[in-house]
């Protein structure tokens, strides 16, 4: 019984440690969200509403064990090339005083709503709005 009394302790002891700094992003993943917006909002000006339905943009995590100083100045995002691509790497640069870059991976999907057949259709139909659907 004493066994498990210590081992409560102590995982209660590990929580309360930890406990605050897990609520709050880390820097690495402050950056990650930052890089997210950033691409989101390059998605909303490269495609209009009307051409999209769905957007989902999703960077990669950045490794824990990668420590990069606190930036004092605004952080600077690069993508290469012109057009955003499904799988998209974005340079994150510091050019404060510590500067420092890094490449994140992210991949952006977009559905898009098409027209579709609701079945099979046999050759020489002629087609009708009956015929179709929306997916």
């Amino acid at each position: 019984m004493m066994k498990i009394g210590n081992f409560l302790l102590f995982f209660w002891c590990f929580l309360s440690a930890a406990g605050p700094s897990m609520a709050e992003p880390t820097e690495t993943e402050k950056i990650r969200l930052l890089t997210q917006a950033f691409l989101e909002e390059k998605v909303q000006q490269q495609r209009p509403q009307e051409d999209h339905d769905d957007v989902l943009v999703t960077v990669r995590p950045i490794n824990n064990h990668l420590h990069l100083p606190a930036c004092d100045k605004a952080l600077t995002f690069h993508i290469q090339g012109q057009s955003l691509q499904r799988n998209t790497s974005v340079k994150v640069s510091c050019p404060g005083t510590h500067p420092w870059s890094i490449y994140l991976n992210s991949t952006i999907a977009v559905k898009k709503k098409v027209i579709a057949a609701k079945y099979e259709l046999p050759r020489h139909h002629i087609i009708e709005d009956s015929d179709l659907m929306t997916v």
